[in-house]
């Protein structure tokens, strides 16, 4: 690996689906990882051995906490890049960009369920930091943890509960 980051975070293997578009070479899992430079924050993909590394998406500087989603075919992340912190999905071959949610408050550390459907995440949009679940399909929200204090690193079980 040729960059220099000042810190590294949220280091993820996931086995990609045959069809990914992800190059792999000898290697049974793919990383995803922020890197805090000096200058930007951004999103890298390499196998496992370190070969192969790259910006997910190219032109970003403000990307974070990345997580695929338990097929592989996605990856979560945190983003700064329309101003303030919110939840956005790729694939990991950088393509179909979206932005999953869309408020002024800081939305972060997202993961999908097993189905695909819904999507865990921090917000601090109820004045606090809770739990909040996304329905992928309606844009429905829920706040699964409103309650004073904080609530962070969501996980959803193998069933999706």
């Amino acid at each position: 690996m040729k960059h220099n980051p000042l810190a590294v975070i949220a280091i993820l293997l996931v086995p990609l689906p045959a069809a990914s578009a992800v190059a792999v070479v000898d290697a049974p899992y793919t990383v995803a990882y922020a890197s805090f430079g000096p200058i930007n924050t951004a999103i890298y993909i390499a196998n496992t051995d370190g070969g192969l590394e790259r910006v997910l998406i190219e032109g970003s500087n403000l990307d974070m906490n990345p997580s695929f989603s338990p097929d592989g075919r996605w990856v979560l992340f945190t983003s700064r890049r329309d101003g303030s912190a919110d939840i956005y999905r790729v694939k990991p071959d950088g393509t179909r960009l979206e932005r999953l949610t869309d408020d002024p408050a800081f939305d972060d550390q997202a993961v999908m369920s097993p189905d695909g459907a819904r999507v865990a995440f921090v917000s601090s949009r109820s004045g606090q930091a809770d739990i909040w679940l996304l329905e992928l399909k309606t844009k429905q929200l829920r706040n699964l943890t409103d309650h004073p204090g904080g609530d962070y690193r969501p996980a959803l079980s193998p069933d999706g509960q």
